[in-house]
């Protein structure tokens, strides 16, 4: 008799170990997908950055022109 419970506890630890063990499958796809996200948005940031500083120099570069017209 108690190796009849006792085979039912390893089938019911069997049965959550699997049941883990999908989870934690779902969890590390999960985190590759945030980690691929994360990396795009890091990448669009660093491209609007860019972006950014080049249309600062036209608009400093505009300035000074238009300083050096009006004198």
């Amino acid at each position: 008799m108690q190796i009849l419970l006792l085979e039912d506890e390893n089938d019911e630890l069997h049965e959550q170990l699997a049941i883990e063990d999908d989870r934690i499958d779902e969890l590390e796809q999960d985190c590759a997908e945030l980690q691929r996200q994360v990396e795009q948005a890091e990448a669009t940031s660093f491209r609007y950055e860019t972006e950014l500083r080049v249309k600062a120099r036209e608009v400093n570069n505009l300035k000074v022109r238009l300083r050096m017209s009006s004198n």
